[in-house]
């Protein structure tokens, strides 16, 4: 599971495995992999991060593994990467039909038609007992029914419930903060510095500045596991470690 709060982890049977990042799926071949909230978690719209995630949905067929990703805004699962998918589940009618593509007759667009007039066929109070499956490389569609998990708890439900919207990172020159994190930047300089003995040079620095503008968070994450450093930590944290072991 990618993406559920650690503190939540008790609501889950004990054979879950728990991760922090995407990036990290690469060290568990044989498994099955659910990617809650892929719309922020795997930036599928992001141009920037599209070599990215084209790597990354490349990886399940060469490690066996099956990911199960999911989306609350379809409109987010762009044409261009629609080819990696074996199959689309959609939960419920389809709501803000209008905005699932950009054009009225794309294949997304038509998926969600089908579901909103195979959902609307149903009894009242059905609904959430059913998935309507698109599975293009079977050429198979139609309703199945679903029923909730052994596990299911109406907390493993409501798991975001107290979840707090994230203020997007004002950019920062690196090594430098705010007063209100003081703190923060104290702990942070002290832990890049431990990474390089000698002192933190200018050309250093400089480096160091070009790995945080040049590449994203989950971009360095990544590097780092290729590299077998932690992916966790402060931005700069990462592409710090990656520079000292690049520099020996």
């Amino acid at each position: 599971m990618v993406g559920i709060p650690p503190e939540k982890a008790k609501l889950l049977p004990g054979h879950f495995h728990l991760l922090h990042h995407p990036a990290e799926c690469r060290t568990l071949p044989d498994a099955i992999v659910f990617i809650d909230e892929a719309d922020n978690q795997l930036p599928i719209e992001d141009t920037r991060a599209r070599k990215y995630v084209v790597n990354f949905l490349s990886l399940p067929r060469h490690r066996r593994q099956i990911f199960l990703l999911a989306f609350h805004f379809p409109r987010l699962v762009l044409g261009r990467y629609l080819p990696f998918f074996s199959a689309f589940l959609f939960k419920r009618p389809p709501y803000l039909l209008e905005f699932a593509g950009k054009r009225r007759n794309d294949a997304l667009t038509e998926m969600m038609r089908k579901a909103e007039e195979r959902f609307a066929e149903l009894p009242e109070g059905a609904v959430t007992r059913y998935t309507y499956v698109v599975a293009p490389r079977i050429r198979w569609q139609g309703m199945l029914e679903n029923p909730l998990c052994s596990f299911w708890s109406k907390d493993l439900s409501e798991i975001w419930a107290d979840a707090e919207v994230e203020e997007k990172e004002k950019p920062q020159p690196l090594l430098k903060t705010t007063e209100d994190d003081e703190t923060t930047a104290q702990r942070l300089q002290r832990e890049i510095g431990a990474l390089f003995p000698g002192s933190l040079t200018q050309e250093i620095l400089d480096k160091l500045i070009a790995y945080d503008k040049n590449y994203s968070l989950g971009q360095l994450r990544e590097m780092c596991l290729k590299e077998g450093l932690s992916p966790h930590g402060h931005k700069k944290l990462l592409a710090a470690r990656l520079l000292a072991k690049q520099l020996g």
